[in-house]
């Protein structure tokens, strides 16, 4: 079976998916490794703006886009513009989506609100709806 692409060709990889699906237990193991990571940044939000451009990226975050770096970003997921720019910069990456169980997912999202100080006991469903972590 053929390869897709050139065997010798630079691929990204990329872990998206919703918030509290497991991308930061991702970033926290390649910390320790020798793989290229945007330094100490758990999310970059970086190709979110539009227009970003690949020399920005590298001098920001300490990483040579000529060699396979991988990313954690959750807010990638959701982020049309984030779409755009990695299929217009990265046309051959990789992408890992992350996924968990609907809600076992919610649940920690209420754990995680309220462990920072963004919910209380008095939770009211239009402030859980509101709130970012469980989007």
């Amino acid at each position: 079976m053929a390869l897709p692409h050139p065997p010798n060709e630079v691929r990204h990889t990329f872990f998206v998916g919703p918030r509290k699906t497991g991308t930061t237990s991702f970033h926290q193991a390649l910390e320790g490794s020798e793989l290229q990571s945007p330094a100490n940044v758990n999310e970059t939000f970086f190709f979110e703006r539009p227009g970003c451009g690949l020399e920005e990226y590298e001098r920001r975050f300490a990483v040579d886009p000529e060699r396979p770096f991988l990313e954690c970003s959750p807010s990638y997921f959701t982020s049309e513009t984030a779409v755009e720019n990695l299929s217009r910069l990265f046309p051959l990456a990789r992408v890992v989506i992350t996924l968990r169980d609907p809600v076992t997912r919610v649940l920690s999202a209420i754990q995680h609100s309220r462990r920072i100080g963004l919910l209380d006991e008095r939770l009211k469903l239009d402030e859980l709806i509101r709130n970012k972590h469980v989007l």
